[in-house]
């Protein structure tokens, strides 16, 4: 997540509530320096106004939606080739408003909230800084929190050799610790900022990627084990290479773009990929989830990314959990009946109680409010604020609770 808020988004962020980050940032050592930019600085979040949403829009007919599963859809699309353009990368940002959001739809009806022992046992994972690259720091992150991750989450750019490439060992290291890999992959070159011509979404539909994708997808295919790719994730702000509306992209580009790499994968045989579409909570100044929603045949799980920044960004305060993901979670309800993660989240220690956010939000507002959620990964960084549970002893505590309750020992397909 990207943030970077101008005054008067600062005044609007406040009196909406706010929440997310995702900022390109340096990270340890011990991690290729590829992966250090691949963070969250995100853009402030507003639940206030979100757009319901109406059934997406694509370039070409989709095949029906078949029952919610771990596996991916097969696609039959037949991807034509835009024009050549430009794509955007992984700057701070300034908010700025879509034209199709200028005039939000009210928020959904709130789902209906079962108790949260009514509910399956949700999969708590990890996004933590130089794993897998260094396995060793996930054994140290169980140690903190008493319980072993059951997602592990990291970032890959394109660009870089030895980053770049689909690597079993690092599969492997996160599976031999009863985890999930969560890869968010990230069409773009971590160093080279928001001006990007290599890696604008229409070279990717017109099929210039595509020995490099071809290759990651059958080495995917070898590997032959469930894992979660999280593609171009957080589209929906304007801090990313392949974003609508930086260096010419568009909306229908982005969904292009997203089935013609699924159709490669398709093509490779890699059915054991489970395929995460993966926005930033919306706020006044996002592309809206339905005009970047690449279809129910190409997604096969929905997650969000939000952050409490407290006081200590300028992102509209302390925020409690259930109103960083609120509307935003019942717009994706209205969108698709797929199943949802949270992908990133955190919270920040200025402002508030970060032990009575997590044990509240953790604990509480996720099982019951959130039913369609199977998934946590919390962003275990020192970035723009110290993300990490143990940024106090009574964060830690909070967290090590919840990650012994029955209801995080769930696994996910």
């Amino acid at each position: 997540m990207h943030r970077r808020a101008t005054a008067l988004f600062v005044v609007l962020a406040a009196l909406l509530g706010a929440c997310g980050p995702h900022a390109a940032a340096s990270e340890p050592t011990s991690e290729p320096a590829a992966v250090l930019a691949e963070r969250p600085t995100a853009t402030p979040s507003s639940t206030a106004s979100v757009a319901a949403p109406a059934a997406p829009v694509l370039a070409a007919s989709v095949p029906a939606a078949p029952a919610v599963s771990g596996t991916p859809a097969a696609s039959t699309m037949v991807v034509s080739a835009p024009s050549t353009g430009v794509p955007a990368a992984r700057p701070s940002v300034t908010p700025r408003s879509s034209a199709s959001s200028s005039a939000p739809a009210p928020s959904p009806s709130p789902s209906p909230a079962p108790t949260a022992a009514a509910r399956s046992p949700i999969a708590l994972g990890a996004y933590v800084s130089g794993a897998p690259w260094d396995p060793a720091r996930l054994d140290a992150f169980a140690a903190l929190v008493g319980a072993a991750p059951r997602i592990v989450m990291w970032y890959q750019d394109w660009a870089h050799e030895g980053v770049r490439e689909f690597d079993a060992r690092k599969m492997d290291a996160v599976a031999a610790r009863g985890a999930m890999p969560l890869l968010t992959w990230e069409p773009h070159n971590y160093t080279s900022g928001v001006d990007q011509p290599r890696y604008a979404l229409r070279t990717i539909v017109r099929g210039d990627h595509d020995p490099y994708l071809r290759a990651f997808a059958a080495a995917a295919a070898a590997w032959g084990r469930p894992f979660y790719l999280r593609f171009a994730h957080e589209m929906n702000g304007d801090w990313n290479s392949w974003s609508p509306g930086v260096n010419g992209n568009t909306s229908a580009e982005y969904r292009l773009a997203w089935q013609h790499v699924h159709r490669i994968f398709d093509e490779a045989g890699a059915t054991n990929v489970r395929w995460v579409w993966s926005p930033n909570v919306a706020n006044p100044t996002t592309t809206p989830f339905r005009d970047v929603y690449p279809g129910d045949a190409f997604v096969d799980w929905i997650a969000l990314d939000g952050y409490n920044g407290g006081t200590a960004l300028p992102w509209g305060g302390w925020t409690s959990l259930v109103d960083v993901f609120a509307a935003s979670y019942d717009a994706l309800v209205a969108l698709s009946p797929r199943p949802m993660l949270v992908a990133e989240t955190a919270s920040a220690e200025a402002g508030g109680d970060k032990a009575a956010w997590i044990r509240t939000g953790l604990v509480e507002t996720i099982p019951s409010r959130f039913p369609r959620v199977r998934g946590v990964v919390w962003f275990e960084e020192r970035k723009e604020t110290d993300w990490r549970v143990a940024s106090s002893a009574a964060s830690l505590d909070a967290f090590r609770a919840a990650a012994a309750s029955e209801l995080y020992r769930g696994v996910l397909p």
